[in-house]
């Protein structure tokens, strides 16, 4: 079953309509602007005489003439006189269904991340690096990266709760500068100082929250232990 839309579509009745019609006659040549559905496929059609309104399911049309379900989303069905309005348009019914079937997309999207989050692997190297980078958060709970060159990472992928550690270790050259973009707030406001040391290594926590307006993550860092 899927809704069906007309852009705008707007023309008049060229026949009464009673109570309990079923058919609705539009001016000749105009059946046209609307869809022809098929099936449980359907469009939404409001007549109104100005004052009062009643919105319509489209189920089938023949050249001019609509197949209809009266009284829909809690409007009346009543009779309706020739040369009054008939057009396709927007419902808060129709409305309330893209607002759930974005809730509902939002839930799956967060069910899925909490099944990569319930599922991460002990530990992941991520090998030498030079450059800046984003860093996935789902590939593990504690993640290596070795420093060739200054880097400024980018957390990405954390889930509301994930503990993450960070382990950086400076290679046997050592004096690359260090930088995570988007930690949020470091433990008591002390950003940590980063050993630059040849083959020594910074190990940090990352817990992730999301109680800031929005959804912003707030990423607070601690600094479990430095120059080892």
């Amino acid at each position: 079953m899927t809704q069906l839309f007309s852009n705008n579509a707007k023309t008049t009745l060229s026949a009464q309509v009673a109570v309990g019609a079923t058919n609705i006659i539009v001016a000749n040549g105009t059946g046209a602007l609307y869809q022809s559905p098929i099936d449980q496929d359907y469009e939404l059609v409001t007549i109104t005489n100005g004052i009062t309104y009643e919105i319509v399911k489209v189920t089938a049309r023949t050249v001019d003439t609509l197949t209809v379900v009266r009284a829909q989303e809690g409007t009346t069905a009543k009779q309706w006189e020739v040369g009054e309005s008939v057009s396709s348009r927007v419902t808060a019914g129709t409305m309330e269904l893209v607002q759930q079937d974005i809730l509902n997309n939002n839930a799956l999207a967060d069910t899925a991340l909490l099944a990569v989050a319930l599922n991460r692997p002990p530990a992941y190297d991520y090998g030498d690096q030079s450059a800046n980078f984003t860093l996935d958060l789902a590939l593990a709970e504690t993640i290596r990266v070795r420093l060739t060159g200054d880097v400024t990472i980018t957390l990405s992928n954390a889930v509301n709760g994930w503990a993450t550690r960070l382990v950086i270790v400076q290679d046997g050259v050592g004096g690359h500068a260090f930088n995570i973009s988007n930690i949020a707030t470091w433990v008591a406001g002390m950003t940590p100082v980063y050993t630059v040391t040849a083959n020594k290594t910074d190990i940090l926590g990352i817990m992730y929250t999301d109680t800031t307006n929005q959804g912003t993550p707030t990423m607070i860092g601690m600094s479990y232990a430095l120059d080892l």
